[in-house]
């Protein structure tokens, strides 16, 4: 019992209860989770409440084998049956009028939640459950401010930022866009300036606005990225990052002698990371260069496989861009079987309304239409247009409404 006391303490860092039997069976199921052993630990969690009376909050084991067993409904497929355990267990973990962060990581607890519903393909679920703990979060701060109580601005920055990072790679791009901008808000109200943190948000809303076409807005962002790097030579690693982007956005808004000027040079240093080599490909792209942009493709999906997996959504990002320049020379059983497998995926992976889901249907619309299937290729494009009216905002038009 007294491991168990410990154990639980030295992770959580909050008040733990006189309930021996309910502080080693939380103690138990944390230890079965770890081992895998599921049924075990969700059983030792539920007997462990046992131990409670009603209305326990405040209390570190209750509120471990809550998480538990709403971890181990996860684990069993059954986000519904998760979702209220998961959500009691947050709001104790989670709390903005605590001002001193705990040892371990803000977020830990919700990225082990979030990472368990994406693997196990309900990445809707995953968002749903983020917007839900960011709004009660802003509904306490608010209640705080007006008793002019202080609050945990830092607690609520982490957030936005991890949401941020979710949507990005489930290709919720509308919204990994105003997550970034919150959390760069909310490190300013925390009295937070680290230079690192800063131009890793930018880029990211850079990169977001560029995803949706929104090249005149990631310039601004990536402007400031370039002024940031050029304070601290630590920050000299992400230079190329900016510099592709960059000159992708120049090309797309019709500036192409600023593009080809930032290019130069380019090529050697992306060859270094699939990540740029990836953007540097669509520079390519842009120019017309499709063989070239191609070959660049293709070594980044190397890359990618061995490291991702074929299931990881960055990889079928990648595999997407490659399935539209197969389109693009002419390849058009190649990019239709590339474009319908990576749709089947996709719509398991990062699910039914992220905008990559959409742009694959723009690649299946466009090989269907070249092929002389019309009426398939129109029911694709209201598929991709629907899902952009829904991930872009209302101003995007619809087929079905013209």
């Amino acid at each position: 019992m007294a491991n168990s006391f410990d154990s639980l303490h030295s992770i959580y860092k909050g008040h733990i209860g006189w309930h021996p039997i309910g502080v080693t069976l939380a103690g138990v199921a944390e230890t079965a989770h770890e081992l895998r052993l599921y049924p075990i630990s969700e059983i030792s969690a539920r007997a462990a409440l046992l131990d409670y009376p009603k209305g326990t909050t405040n209390d570190t084991a209750y509120t471990s084998a809550l998480f538990h067993i709403g971890l181990s409904c996860a684990e069993r497929n059954d986000p519904y049956a998760a979702g209220s355990y998961l959500q009691k267990s947050l709001e104790n973990f989670y709390d903005v009028s605590r001002l001193h962060t705990p040892h371990y990581f803000p977020c830990e607890p919700m990225q082990a939640i979030t990472n368990l519903y994406v693997a196990h393909n309900h990445p809707e679920e995953a968002m749903q459950l983020f917007e839900s703990q960011i709004s009660r979060l802003e509904m306490q701060k608010w209640r705080l401010q007006a008793q002019n109580q202080p609050v945990n601005y830092s607690l609520i920055e982490d957030f936005y930022h991890r949401a941020g990072d979710l949507s990005y790679s489930l290709g919720y791009y509308g919204s990994s866009e105003r997550y970034f901008k919150k959390a760069v808000l909310f490190s300013r109200l925390a009295d937070k300036n680290n230079i690192f943190i800063d131009r890793e948000r930018f880029f990211s809303i850079a990169v977001s606005q560029v995803k949706q076409g929104k090249y005149q807005e990631a310039d601004s962002y990536l402007a400031a990225c370039a002024r940031l790097e050029s304070r601290s030579p630590n920050l000299c690693y992400a230079a190329p990052y900016t510099r592709v982007l960059q000159s992708l956005v120049y090309e797309k808004t019709a500036r192409h002698a600023q593009a080809a000027s930032l290019a130069e040079g380019l090529a050697a240093v992306v060859e270094e990371n699939p990540g740029t080599l990836v953007w540097y490909s669509d520079l390519l792209t842009s120019q017309g260069k499709f063989k070239e942009a191609t070959t660049r493709l293709k070594i980044a999906l190397i890359s990618m496989r061995a490291n991702l997996g074929e299931c990881d959504p960055l990889f079928l990002k990648t595999k997407q861009r490659l399935a539209r320049l197969e389109f693009l020379q002419g390849n058009l059983k190649e990019a239709r079987a590339m474009a319908e497998n990576i749709n089947d995926i996709q719509r398991q992976v990062v699910g039914n309304w992220s905008l990559d889901t959409a742009y694959t249907f723009e690649v299946l619309a466009a090989c269907d239409a070249a092929n002389g299937n019309y009426e398939k290729a129109t029911s694709e494009v209201k598929r991709a247009l629907n899902i952009k009216r829904m991930g872009l905002g209302s101003n995007v038009p619809c087929l079905a409404d013209k």
